[in-house]
């Protein structure tokens, strides 16, 4: 068989071609594309500063540069160099291997397991079905979890974690926090000097807890609890047939059950005892004496006063910074109001009244009222029968009955007598008497 071939000659000076059935070649230049393309693969050399390419079936490879860039790509797995400094990568069916770094970044990534290594000083991972490895570092951080189990070391100094499912143990701290939980019971160490807790869970027996700087200790079962929390004080002693309380600084004491409450609640004072039949409370700084039943309330609060005794036959009240006396019942009220005065006695029968600032004295009843009303003067007596009125400042004597008016009248002067049977008037200054009368 002959063989043909052509060569080819371009205008430009530097571009060859030779194209056969077996392939081709091209050089074209300036500086530099070699290309052979055939059936079994092609061969690319571009460039300026250079890139080279290999692409067939059964693998492409690339180098492309400045400096970088390699690429072996095929269906087996792919190897892929590109850096200014970094990234190798290795991507199978089986599992990828990547190294991407400025200082750090190793990633081995399977079915079986992830390997990752991840720093700036730290960070490396074993990711698998039967459990992960973590260790995660500035100076800490240690993770082992399984099915099994989880161990966990985290740390500025401190946090140990053991968890499973029969039981996680951690200690965590900056000088203190143990804990031990499991199905079986609790304990808790936290601290800084102080916090121990024992809870249980399978038992009804109790759960001891001591939580301390200086105070603390709980003890809580179905039978009763006792809490003593304190800086010097509260002591609790809880069940269903009572409650104790010491809440202190120097006092509050309390007793409470079914039936009655006594409650002690001091600085200098307070003490509450409430039951069904009557509340007894005395609450003082130097005062506040309360006794509260269905039969009736006494109190007694002041500093200087409030008395009240209140129950359903009648009301005592006395409340002063000098004064305010009240007796108040259905048969008659006595109320003594004052700064220097107001007394009022006001009942069914009758009123007194006596207000004053020097004066003011009512006697207000069915038969009859009297009155004085003065600053130097007024009284009035007023009733069914007759009227008697003094008004003065100096004169004005009036007596006003069915039967006949006097009246006097004066600066000097006027006497005036008008009755049915006619009238005397003595009208004066320097004197006139007349008397008309019907006869």
């Amino acid at each position: 068989m002959r063989r043909t071939r052509e060569i080819r000659q371009g205008k430009d000076p530097g571009d060859i071609r030779h194209e056969t059935d077996q392939g081709d070649i091209r050089h074209e230049m300036d500086q530099g594309d070699t290309r052979h393309e055939t059936d079994q693969g092609d061969t690319k050399h571009e460039t300026d500063q250079r890139d080279i390419r290999y692409e067939a079936d059964q693998g492409d490879t690339r180098h492309e540069t400045d400096q970088g860039d390699i690429r072996h790509e095929t269906d087996q797995g792919d190897i892929r160099h590109e850096t200014d400094q970094g990234d190798i990568r290795h991507e199978t069916d089986q599992g990828d291997i990547r190294h991407e770094t400025d200082q750090g970044d190793i990633r081995h990534e399977t079915d079986q397991g992830d390997i990752r290594h991840e720093t700036d000083q730290g960070d490396i991972r074993h990711e698998t079905d039967q459990g992960d490895i973590r260790h995660e570092t500035d100076q800490g951080d240690i993770r082992h979890e399984t099915d099994q189990g989880d161990i966990r070391h985290e740390t500025d100094q401190g946090d140990i974690r053991h968890e499973t499912d029969q039981g996680d143990i951690r200690h965590e701290t900056d000088q203190g926090d143990i804990r031990h939980e499991t199905d079986q019971g609790d304990i808790r160490h936290e601290t800084d000097q102080g916090d121990i807790r024992h809870e249980t869970g399978q038992t009804d027996q109790g759960d001891i807890r001591h939580e301390t700087d200086q105070g603390d200790i709980r003890h809580e079962t179905d039978q009763g609890d006792i809490r003593h929390e304190t800086d010097q004080g509260d002591i609790r002693h809880e069940t269903d047939q009572g409650d104790i309380r010491h809440e202190t600084d120097q006092g509050d004491i309390r007793h409470e059950t079914d039936q009655g409450d006594i409650r002690y609640e001091a600085d200098q004072g307070d003490i509450r005892h409430e039951t069904d039949q009557g509340d007894i409370r005395h609450e003082t700084d130097q005062g506040d004496i309360r006794h509260e039943t269905d039969q009736g309330d006494i109190r007694h609060e002041t500093d200087q006063g409030d008395i009240r005794h209140e129950t359903d036959q009648g009301d005592i009240r006395h409340e002063t910074d000098q004064g305010d006396i009240r007796h108040e019942t259905d048969q008659g009220d006595t109320i003594h109001e004052t700064d220097q005065g107001d007394t009022r006695h006001e009942t069914d029968q009758g009123d007194t009244r006596h207000e004053t600032d020097q004066g003011d004295t009512r006697h207000e009843t069915d038969q009859g009222d009297t009155r004085h009303e003065t600053d130097q003067g007024d009284t009035r007596h007023e009733t069914d029968q007759g009227d008697t009125r003094h008004e003065t400042d100096q004169g004005d004597t009036r007596h006003e009955t069915d039967q006949g008016d006097t009246r006097h009248e004066t600066d000097q002067g006027d006497t005036i007598h008008e009755t049915d049977q006619g009238d005397t008037r003595h009208d004066t200054d320097q004197r006139d008497t007349i008397h008309d009368a019907d006869h």
